[in-house]
């Protein structure tokens, strides 16, 4: 666990398709930066210095670089195409203790859309039924384009839930047809919640969820989540943007599940994530404590299919009480 700030540089990216509101901005580690000036400046000063031997670093660079290019590419796709189910024992202080051992799944960021990232997608969701949560979460970024909305019941429809199904907005879902994926999944059983909340109970005992709007692109409004909600009952807090966790722990807040980050899609020892994306910096990816909340940050399941340190994942908790 850990609370972890990285200094880093904007930089903005215009996206393809008409659904995304250009330019946004994403994060480019400055460590990256560093790491490549200094590769380029060590390879420009050996050949400079060594220039009789100039063409036998070439080929030394060009076969270094073709082996650890497919040694890389090989491993990202297998991150990125077959994704883990992650298990995590997490004590929630106030958890009442009807609700011990309660196997909450949390899905994140699927991105339906392209041939390989549908693939992910379903080995995702075929993990999360043989793992017979008794509650879903769900933290947004269903889609990243409109046209893929309708991929989506398909796969929605296989999931079910003996305590429920919910899910929070993310920016790609307030970026394209928001209305619409309300409607779908309705259909699927799964409750969208947008500055609302929902009381659970399990043998008398009462759980919060609790789920508000985008915080990038949507109104996201804590307060009136957890209007008229039940004093002394945790919460569990859906909110897609992990450093919305600077707002949520301001109020009684116990666990807030976020996605977003991707965990920078690609990330090494010493440099850290490749980029971060807005609101999804401070806190990029999985569990901090943050005095009497927990936050955790899913790596997601789709997006890129190129991962590199951080596998695509589906997260269960099975909830002690503290």
């Amino acid at each position: 666990m850990r609370h972890h700030k990285q200094e880093a540089r904007f930089f903005a990216v215009r996206p393809r398709g008409p659904d995304q509101p250009p330019p946004f901005r994403v994060l480019l580690g400055w460590r990256w930066m560093a790491a490549g000036v200094a590769t380029g400046a060590t390879v420009l000063v050996a050949m400079l210095a060594l220039p009789r031997r100039r063409a036998r670093i070439l080929r030394v660079l060009a076969a270094g670089g073709a082996v650890g290019s497919f040694a890389a590419l090989a491993n990202g796709l297998h991150n990125a195409l077959f994704p883990a189910l992650k298990q995590i024992d997490l004590a929630l202080k106030g958890l009442p203790h009807p609700f011990a051992g309660l196997r909450v799944m949390h899905i994140s960021d699927m991105h339906v859309g392209a041939p390989l990232t549908r693939r992910a997608v379903r080995r995702a969701l075929a993990l999360a039924r043989a793992a017979q949560p008794d509650l879903i979460l769900l933290t947004g970024d269903f889609v990243s384009y409109t046209r893929h909305l309708d991929l989506l019941p398909t796969l929605l429809g296989t999931l079910q839930a003996p305590l429920g199904m919910y899910a929070s907005l993310g920016n790609h879902d307030q970026w394209t047809q928001p209305a619409t994926l309300a409607r779908i999944l309705h259909a699927a059983g799964i409750r969208l919640l947008v500055n609302q909340h929902r009381v659970v109970t399990r043998g008398g005992a009462r759980l919060i969820i609790a789920g508000v709007d985008d915080v990038w692109s949507g109104k996201p409004d804590l307060e009136a989540a957890l209007l008229d909600a039940p004093d002394d009952v945790p919460v569990i807090l859906l909110a897609h943007s992990p450093d919305y966790a600077d707002v949520a722990l301001h109020a009684p807040v116990a666990l807030q599940l976020a996605g977003h980050s991707h965990g920078g899609h690609i990330r090494l020892p010493l440099l850290g994530p490749l980029m971060l994306p807005r609101h999804g910096i401070r806190y990029d990816r999985g569990l901090h404590r943050l005095g009497r909340m927990t936050l955790y940050v899913s790596h997601g399941v789709g997006g890129w299919p190129l991962r590199i340190g951080c596998r695509s994942e589906v997260t269960l908790f099975t909830l002690r009480p503290a």
